[in-house]
């Protein structure tokens, strides 16, 4: 049993590390990201180079956040949190002492730097202050001795946090508070909370094997989660056709249920596993047209490959049983005929809406992303129900005609 978790004052102490420290720390798993909340780090290598020109400059420095595992363990049996006290438990087992809240994008720059992966050019202060010219890129092992001193010995400020890691004083709390200033996406700040669907979501998301095969704008940050978040509230049959915004989202992956339909059975075993079944299918479709095609599968791509996968889960037709390839071109080429004829609606009342609210919904080409665009056009739920009714037919014309014949074991509905 949990007993509630009420508001406590977080505490915190304040140190001084060398640079090399604190890449050890890191390097070694003493210091670590945590997954379940952490944005991945997004510092190109200009921002590198800036940042550790800045830090041998002497120019303040904010600090590195941590949040002390030790004491976060202490609160998490204080208040019987037995599922965090078992996480953290993991973590001290496997010799994690803090978790980063804040200055991912520092600690792995000075990791990339040590190792020799960021070379720098430019003026630099040694150890003793001389100004010391670098004329080329140079890695830091074939710096002059004086400036790998100065870097290796460079101060570098470490805030401590005592604070529960989960609750209403948890780390998700501090994570939102410091990333206030530097806009996280909707995700991320999702991807602070811990709950149940959470879990599910990020466990799917580090089993979906077609990333690789699917465009930048997909693997940015957080929209892997948010793509399977979006996937599991449109195959919610509570949720398909209720216009998910991002509302909707939060709460349903925050607080583990919406507040405008707190009634609904979220964590149904039922549901979860048709969820992960409809993965599973989309996974594999996408891995097919990623191979007939040769070229990275779009957001657009991945709807129509999500609402096949959808209709095959339902219809019980296992992929096997299909001549994927030629499936797949299928469904790709009667969704675009759908698109046509639907888009000339949907597209004014996307215009209509950017125009209203003087915001663009996204930067892609109109035809693109067209699913996602829904997700953030109000009351928009109906182009997807029109465009799902009206694909099933399509859908099973294609399975018939797709059907590898010769198996023993094909299901009768998928021959009639």
């Amino acid at each position: 049993m949990t007993t509630k978790q009420n508001k406590v004052k977080i505490t915190s102490s304040q140190q001084f590390e060398r640079a090399k420290k604190v890449a050890e720390d890191f390097e070694d798993g003493r210091w670590f990201a945590d997954p379940r909340f952490q944005r991945e780090a997004c510092w190109t290598i200009e921002d590198q180079r800036k940042y550790l020109d800045s830090l041998n400059m002497g120019l303040a420095q904010g600090p590195i956040t941590l949040c002390d595992l030790s004491r976060a363990e202490e609160f998490a049996m204080k208040f019987e949190d037995t599922a965090t006290k078992e996480l953290l438990e993991k973590y001290r087992d496997a010799g994690k002492t803090d978790s980063i809240l804040d200055a991912q994008n520092r600690v792995k720059t000075l990791v990339k730097f040590f190792k020799g992966d960021v070379p720098i050019q430019g003026e630099f202060f040694g150890e003793a202050d001389e100004l010391i010219t670098v004329p080329t890129y140079t890695t830091y092992n074939k710096l002059p001795q004086s400036l790998q001193s100065a870097f290796r010995n460079a101060q570098m400020r470490v805030d401590r946090y005592a604070q529960p890691y989960s609750g209403p004083s948890g780390v998700q709390t501090t994570f939102v508070a410091l990333n206030s200033g530097h806009h996280p996406s909707p995700q991320e700040v999702r991807n602070a909370f811990q709950s149940a669907i959470a879990g599910i979501v990020r466990g799917i998301t580090a089993n979906f094997s077609s990333w690789e095969y699917m465009s930048s704008s997909i693997n940015a940050k957080r929209k892997k989660d948010e793509m399977l978040l979006n996937i599991l509230l449109y195959s919610h049959p509570d949720y398909h056709n209720s216009g998910i915004n991002k509302s909707v989202r939060d709460d349903f992956y925050t607080m583990g249920e919406c507040k405008e339909r707190g009634d609904v059975e979220q964590y149904s075993e039922k549901i979860i596993n048709r969820f992960e079944d409809i993965v599973n299918v989309l996974d594999e479709l996408i891995q097919t047209l990623r191979t007939s095609t040769g070229k990275q599968v779009s957001a657009l791509d991945m709807w129509k490959m999500f609402y096949f996968s959808e209709y095959l889960v339902d219809a019980e037709v296992n992929c096997n049983q299909l001549d994927k390839a030629r499936a797949v071109k299928s469904a790709t080429s009667s969704y675009t005929k759908t698109l046509k004829q639907d888009n000339k609606k949907y597209n004014e009342e996307l215009a209509k809406y950017e125009d209203e609210n003087d915001d663009s919904v996204t930067s892609e080409p109109k035809v693109t992303d067209f699913f996602e665009k829904q997700l953030t056009v109000p009351n928009a739920s109906e182009n997807r129900g029109r465009v799902r009714t009206r694909m099933e037919p399509q859908f099973k014309m294609i399975v018939n005609s797709c059907l590898v014949l010769g198996e023993d074991d094909l299901d009768e509905d998928c021959e009639d």
